[in-house]
């Protein structure tokens, strides 16, 4: 059972590339998938490098109480924040579909090989499926 796990915002990124990386989890049949927007941490080389090139929209996202969970926190080259953020999301909701996961858990070599794998497989996907929406939007901290 192979959980994935897509980061969204470099320079290359785009429309096309977002839903190129569902469409690759959905015909692997992924497990599981994340797809995110790529949050810029302070001390690293693409913080410092955004910051140079005057792309953050929050310097401090994690303090400022305008940001939420789902935005960019910089403007990619390729699409807008608004843009970036959308098909992101559109990835994940697409990835969660009841007919996704019930195509995914016909995987009977990784997802369903077992009855505990199969039960393993709904019951994350759930999980995840709930989390997705409850997630999206609200403030941090």
């Amino acid at each position: 059972m192979v959980c994935g796990s897509f980061v969204f915002g470099n320079p290359y990124d785009s429309k096309e590339s977002i839903f190129q990386a569902l469409d690759f989890a959905l015909k692997e049949k992924l497990c599981l998938c994340h797809f995110n927007v790529i949050f810029p941490t302070p001390g690293t080389v693409l913080y410092t490098n955004l910051e140079i090139e005057n792309k953050l929209i929050y310097k401090k996202w994690w303090l400022d109480s305008e940001f939420r969970y789902g935005k960019a926190a910089f403007r990619p080259e390729g699409m807008t924040p608004e843009e970036l953020c959308f098909y992101t999301f559109e990835a994940r909701k697409e990835f969660n579909r009841y007919s996704n996961i019930a195509r995914r858990a016909l995987d009977f070599q990784a997802n369903s090989r077992d009855p505990a794998r199969l039960a393993a497989f709904f019951l994350s996907n759930m999980a995840s499926r709930k989390e997705i929406y409850k997630k999206q939007g609200p403030a941090l901290g």
